[in-house]
C-alpha cells in the first residue's frame, strides 16, 4: 500500500489488495485474524507501538499477488518484535504462527502456536491440529499409537473436552486399522463414536468397516444415518443417502436429498444422479418438477458447449439460435429421454412429447451395436407412451408377437385403445407373478381397492425401477402413499432419529446457523483499538461440527466499506478470519471471534488520517465464494450480516487543539495520550510563512513582501492573523515533536518517525531533522522503521548502510527489504511495459480503421 503524500491520496488508498484475487490469493497475502475469546482491548503505551509493528509487517506482505518469501521474512521480523510488547496478545500470536506456516517454518508454527494455547487454552481446534504435528515427529506408527494413547489416558480429568478426545480417539483407530489391529481399532473407534456423535470421520469410518464385514443392511443404513449427522454439509455423502433412499422406494427422501446435494455443491452433481432423481419426483407426483429439472439439464450441456458461428451457421435471432441448438446439436442419454417421454405424456404436454418422441427413437436406433429397446424389453413402454396411436401401432409392430415381449407390448397397446377383452386375453397367456403383468391388472382392475392392492404391492416389491416409479405414481394420483420395501420401512425409522433440520430444509429460510456481528462501541477515537465480535449460533436443534464438510463453515470475511464525509475511499481489501475454535457447537450453543479491524490495512488506512471522520460500514460473510463477476456471496451453509455503521472520529488541528496536542506531547507520565499526540502533530502539513505570490489567487499590493530565500529574493504574501495564529500554533507543535527527538527513547523515536509523512520536492519540510536523525540511528527499531516509511528505491545510500550495521537484525531487513524493493521495481516496470504494449496494439488497430 502506497503511503500518504497529500490528503487527496486518501481517496486513492487501500489497493494493496483487491477481490479479483479471489479469495484463495487473499488469504494466502494475509494471515488470518481472530480469537476465540473477547478479550477487553485496552491500548497502552506497549500495546499501541505493537500495533504499529503489526500494521507495519501487513503492508510488506501486501500486494497484488501473494506475499514473496522476502516479504514473509521482513513481516515475521516485525511481528517478533512486536511480540515482545505483547506477549499476551492470543491475536497476534495467531498471525505469527499464519506467517510461520506461509514460509514454510512448522516448527516456528508450533511454537507460536503453543503460545497461543497459552493465553487460550479452550481452542481445541488449535489444539488438536498442534497435537497431531507434534505425533507427527515419532518416526514410526507404533510410537506414535503410543503418544497419543499417552494423552488420552494420562490427561487430567476436564482437560481435554469430548471433542478433542473423540478426534484423537478416531486419530487411533484410523492408525490401529492401518496397523492390522482389529481389537484396538473397535475399541477407540467406539470411544470416539461415543464421546461425540459429530465425529464425522468416525462415523465414516464406522460405516465403511460394516460394509467390508458385510453386516446387515439395516445396520448399515444406521451408520450411513448416523455419518450424515456428523457431515450433513457433504453433498457427496447427501448423493449416498439419496440413491439408497431411491433403492429402498423412499422417494419423497430421496428427492429431498438430491435436492440437498445440488444446493451443497452448487449444482455440480454427476450426470448418473440426475435419472434417479427425476424418477424420485415422478414417483411422488412431481412430473412438472421433474421436466423442470429435465430442461435444466440440457440448457447446462448447451451452455457447456463451445457456440457456433451464428453469424454464417444461424440465421434468426438468438431465441431461434437456442431452438436449433436444442433440436439438433443436444444429446441426451435414452433412459432420461424416456424419463422426458414419461413426465411430457402424463402432463398432456402434446408437443413436447411429439418433439421428445423422435429424438426417443433417434438414439435408442443411433447404436448399431446396442440392442434396440423400443422393439424389445421396453416395448410396453413405446405402447403406453407413444405419442399418438398410429405410433404406438406401428412400434408395437416391429415386435414379434409370439414372444414374452410383443405379448406385453400388445397387453398395453389394448389397454391403451381401451380393448379390455383383448387385454384379458393376453393377461391370462402370460406368467401372472410378473412385475409388468401385474401392473397391466392394476390398469384393468375394476375396484379401486384391488387396483391400490396391486400397485402398494409393485412399489413395495420393485422399489427403484420403472414399474415401482410408475406404481408410485399412479398411487400419488389416488392420494395414496407408496409402501416402501422393507429395507426401506427400517432406514425410515433411521431417518426420523435425525434433526428434521439437518435432514432437509431450506437453508435460506431455516438456516442452520445465526450469524451476529458487532462492535465493542459504536465511536472510536484516533488509534483505539477497533474490536468486532463474530457469532455463531447453531440454530439446527442438533450439535454441529465445525469445518469444511460439516455444518459450520470454519472461514469467513469481514467486507468493509469505509467513506469520508459521504466519499468512498476506494475498495479496502477483505479481512479474513477463521470460526474454528471448537471442534464441535452444542445445540443452540455459539462460537465467538474477536477481530481487530485496526490490525488489517484499513488500519492503515486509519491510522494516517487522524484528521477524517470515517464511517465504516461492515459485513461479515460466513462460508464465502466467489463468483464470477467478482462479488463475494455466501455459501449454502453461509450467512451474511451487516453492522450498519461505526464511526472513526477524526479532530481538525485546530489552534486549541494543536495546543493540547503539544501539551499532551510533552506530558511522559500519561504514555498512551503521549503517544496519541505525538503521532497527530508528526503527520501535520505545516504552511509556509507566506505562500508564493505567483500562485494566481487574487491579491492587493498590502498582503505583499519580499523575502530573502536561499539567496533569492521572493515575493511572498502575508498571513491572514488568522492563518498566523494557527501557522504560530503548528510550529509550537513541530518543534516539541523535533525538539524532543533526541530525548526519546527507541520506542518513541520509532514512533514519530513511522508518523512523519514523507517529504514533498521543492518544500522545506519541518521535520528533516528528524528524518535525518533517523537515518543514520544506532537503534535497530528507529532504522528499520525508517527503511519501511521513507526508503522506496532498492539504491539508497541508507539501506547499503544498514545492511553494513553491526546489528545482525538491522542488517538482515534491510538486505530483506532490498529485495522487496528491486521486486517492486521489476513489477511496476513489467505492468509499464505491458501498458506501452496494449497501447500500440490499440493504435495498430485503429490505424486501418483510420485508413477506411
Amino acid at each position: 500500500m502506497r503511503t500518504r503524500e497529500t490528503k487527496r491520496s486518501a481517496f486513492r488508498l487501500a489497493t494493496a489488495a483487491t477481490l479479483c484475487l479471489g479469495l484463495t490469493a487473499l488469504a494466502a497475502a494475509q494471515p488470518r485474524l481472530g480469537m476465540p475469546d473477547n478479550k477487553e482491548h485496552r491500548a497502552t503505551p506497549a500495546t499501541m507501538f505493537g500495533d504499529q509493528l503489526v500494521l507495519m509487517a501487513v503492508q510488506l506482505m501486501s500486494g497484488d499477488d501473494a506475499p514473496t518469501a522476502e516479504q514473509l521474512d521482513a513481516g515475521a521480523m516485525l511481528l517478533d518484535q512486536a511480540k515482545q510488547l505483547m506477549p499476551d496478545d492470543a491475536e497476534l500470536w495467531r498471525m505469527i504462527a499464519e506467517v510461520a506456516r506461509q514460509r514454510d517454518d512448522m516448527d516456528g508454527w508450533a511454537a507460536a502456536i503453543e503460545e497461543y494455547l497459552r493465553i487460550t487454552p479452550t481452542d481445541d481446534a488449535m489444539m488438536y491440529e498442534l497435537i497431531l504435528y507434534r505425533v507427527q515427529g515419532e518416526q514410526t506408527l507404533s510410537g506414535r499409537i503410543r503418544t497419543v494413547e499417552r494423552m488420552l489416558t494420562s490427561a487430567p480429568r476436564g482437560s481435554m473436552s469430548n471433542p478433542l478426545q473423540s478426534r484423537l480417539a478416531a486419530y487411533l483407530a484410523t492408525a490401529a486399522r492401518e496397523k492390522g489391529d482389529r481389537s484396538m481399532m473397535l475399541h477407540w473407534l467406539k470411544q470416539a463414536s461415543v464421546l461425540d456423535p459429530t465425529n464425522a470421520q468416525a462415523a465414516k469410518l464406522t460405516y465403511e468397516l460394516l460394509k467390508e464385514a458385510n453386516a446387515s443392511q439395516s445396520t448399515v443404513d444406521l451408520a450411513m444415518v448416523r455419518w450424515l449427522s456428523a457431515a450433513p454439509a457433504d453433498a457427496q455423502l447427501r448423493l449416498l443417502v439419496a440413491q439408497r433412499c431411491f433403492e429402498t422406494g423412499l422417494y419423497r427422501r430421496a428427492m429431498q436429498q438430491y435436492d440437498m446435494a445440488s444446493k451443497l455443491s452448487g449444482g455440480q452433481l454427476p450426470p448418473e444422479a440426475y435419472q434417479p432423481w427425476v424418477m424420485s419426483l415422478i414417483a411422488v407426483g412431481q412430473p412438472r418438477e421433474a421436466l423442470k429439472l429435465l430442461y435444466s439439464l440440457q440448457r447446462a450441456i448447451i451452455e457447456a458447449m463451445p457456440r457456433p458461428d451464428t453469424v454464417t451457421s444461424w440465421p434468426g435471432g438468438q431465441e431461434q439460435q437456442d431452438a436449433q441448438m436444442l433440436d439438433r446439436d443436444v444429446k441426451l442419454p435414452a433412459p432420461l429421454l424416456v424419463l422426458w417421454q414419461l413426465v411430457s405424456t402424463s402432463d398432456d404436454m402434446t408437443d413436447a412429447a411429439a418433439h421428445n418422441w423422435s429424438r426417443l427413437v433417434d438414439a435408442d436406433t443411433s447404436d448399431a451395436d446396442a440392442p434396440q429397446l423400443l422393439t424389445s424389453h421396453l416395448g410396453w413402454f413405446a405402447a403406453l407412451y407413444a405419442p399418438d396411436d398410429q405410433q404406438a401401432v406401428s412400434m408395437v409392430d416391429k415386435i414379434d408377437a409370439t414372444t414374452a415381449d410383443g405379448k406385453l407390448a400388445r397387453l398395453f397397446l389394448a389397454i391403451r385403445m381401451q380393448e379390455a377383452d383383448g387385454a384379458n386375453e393376453l393377461i391370462r397367456q402370460l406368467p401372472a407373478d410378473d412385475p409388468q403383468v401385474q401392473f397391466a391388472a392394476s390398469m384393468l382392475a375394476g375396484d379401486p381397492a384391488d387396483r391400490v392392492m396391486i400397485l402398494q404391492r409393485l412399489t413395495r416389491e420393485q422399489p427403484g425401477t420403472m414399474l415401482g416409479v410408475l406404481s408410485a405414481m399412479a398411487l400419488a394420483r389416488d392420494n395414496e402413499l407408496p409402501t416402501p420395501s422393507l429395507d426401506g420401512a427400517r432406514l425410515e425409522d433411521n431417518i426420523r432419529g435425525l434433526s428434521r433440520r439437518l435432514w432437509y430444509t431450506d437453508l435460506e429460510q431455516e438456516p442452520w446457523l445465526v450469524l451476529h456481528v458487532s462492535a465493542d462501541e459504536a465511536r472510536y477515537d484516533y488509534l483505539n483499538p477497533i474490536v468486532c465480535e463474530i457469532r455463531v449460533s447453531n440454530n439446527a436443534r442438533a450439535p454441529l461440527a465445525v469445518g469444511k464438510t460439516r455444518a459450520i463453515p470454519s472461514q469467513g470475511i469481514l467486507a468493509v466499506s469505509a467513506t469520508v464525509n459521504g466519499r468512498d475511499v476506494g475498495r479496502v481489501p477483505p479481512i479474513v478470519f477463521s470460526t474454528q475454535s471448537q471442534l464441535q457447537i452444542g445445540s443452540d450453543q455459539s462460537v465467538r471471534t474477536s477481530l481487530r479491524l485496526d490490525r488489517s490495512v484499513l488500519g492503515l488506512l486509519l491510522a494516517e488520517h487522524p484528521d477524517m471522520n470515517f464511517n465504516l460500514k461492515i459485513t461479515a460473510v460466513l462460508d464465502p465464494q466467489v463468483l464470477a463477476n467478482m462479488a463475494i456471496v455466501p455459501g449454502p451453509t453461509g450467512l451474511a450480516r451487516r453492522i450498519q455503521s461505526i464511526f472513526r472520529i477524526g479532530l481538525n488541528a485546530t489552534p486549541d487543539m494543536l495546543a493540547r496536542w503539544t501539551r499532551q506531547a510533552g506530558d511522559r507520565i500519561s504514555g498512551v495520550e503521549r503517544l496519541r499526540a505525538l503521532a497527530r502533530l508528526s503527520q501535520l502539513h505545516v504552511t509556509d510563512a507566506g505562500d508564493d505570490a505567483n500562485d494566481g489567487s487574487p491579491k492587493n499590493v498590502r498582503e505583499l513582501f519580499i523575502e530573502n530565500k536561499d539567496g533569492q529574493q521572493v515575493v511572498r504574501r502575508r498571513l491572514t492573523e488568522e492563518e498566523r495564529v494557527l501557522h504560530d500554533a503548528q510550529m509550537q507543535g513541530v518543534n516539541a515533536v523535533v525538539g524532543q527527538f533526541d530525548q526519546m527513547d527507541e520506542k518513541e523515536q520509532a514512533w514519530v518517525v513511522r508518523f512523519v509523512p514523507r517529504p514533498t520536492p521543492g518544500e522545506t519540510f519541518v521535520y528533516q531533522p528528524v528524518l535525518d536523525a533517523a537515518a543514520k540511528s544506532d537503534k535497530p527499531l528507529v532504522r528499520m522503521m525508517y527503511l519501511i516509511r521513507h526508503v522506496d528505491s532498492p539504491t539508497d545510500a541508507s539501506l547499503t548502510q544498514a545492511m553494513a550495521s553491526d546489528d545482525a537484525t538491522l542488517a538482515k531487513f534491510a538486505a530483506l527489504m532490498q529485495t522487496i524493493l528491486t521486486q517492486r521495481r521489476a513489477a511496476q516496470q513489467a505492468a509499464a511495459d505491458a501498458q506501452a504494449n496494449d497501447n500500440d496494439a490499440a493504435a495498430g488497430a485503429a490505424q486501418p480503421a483510420a485508413g477506411q
